[in-house]
């Protein structure tokens, strides 16, 4: 079952369900709070569990690769507004503006990675810092640091921590929705 929230849409793998939801493809530009973009994924994924027949079994995460999030590390907390339909690159070089900012994305403290990579974070308590496969790693600022990148997701990245998923725990993935323009 597919639920839609904002930028990131969760699949919800259960015996018997096909996707249902929809949603509207965000502006260019467009910025959401990182807390309201969890609370949306969260309720989405609420309210399609809550119409399953069966348990789910998995859990895939997926949103446009052109998205652009920065959170603490170690808190989870967001840095600023996740940006939406944004060329990555040209995102993350205009953080150079934001000094504080910067320098904790180069002493590591803060992490970047798509809307999802965000999401999936938050999914398993920080345990998991990925990214579709797709997402333009390697057209990023040379002077960004491997360690506050995401590592591509492949197959099966970890499972949902039930403290912070709806005491699900359930093998997670990341998909790409479509390539980065």
């Amino acid at each position: 079952m597919a639920v839609r929230a904002d930028a990131v849409a969760a699949v919800v793998v259960a015996p018997g369900s096909g996707p249902v939801g929809g949603g509207t493809a965000p502006l260019p530009g467009t910025e959401v709070e990182a807390a309201d973009l969890w609370r949306a994924v969260l309720a989405a994924a609420a309210s399609a569990v809550a119409d399953l027949a069966d348990p789910p079994t998995a859990l895939a995460l997926s949103c446009p690769l052109d998205s652009l999030a920065v959170w603490d590390e170690e808190t989870l907390g967001a840095a600023r507004p996740v940006a939406l339909q944004v060329d990555v690159a040209s995102g993350l070089a205009a953080l150079r503006g934001e000094p504080h900012t910067w320098a904790h994305l180069v002493t590591g403290r803060y992490v970047v990675g798509s809307a999802a990579s965000y999401v999936a974070a938050r999914l398993t308590r920080g345990v998991q810092h990925v990214a579709a496969p797709g997402w333009p790693r390697g057209r990023l600022p040379g002077d960004l640091p491997d360690h506050c990148l995401p590592l591509p997701a492949t197959g099966m990245v970890g499972a949902t921590d039930p403290a912070a998923f709806l005491d699900l725990t359930l093998p997670m993935t990341l998909v790409s929705s479509g390539p980065q323009d």
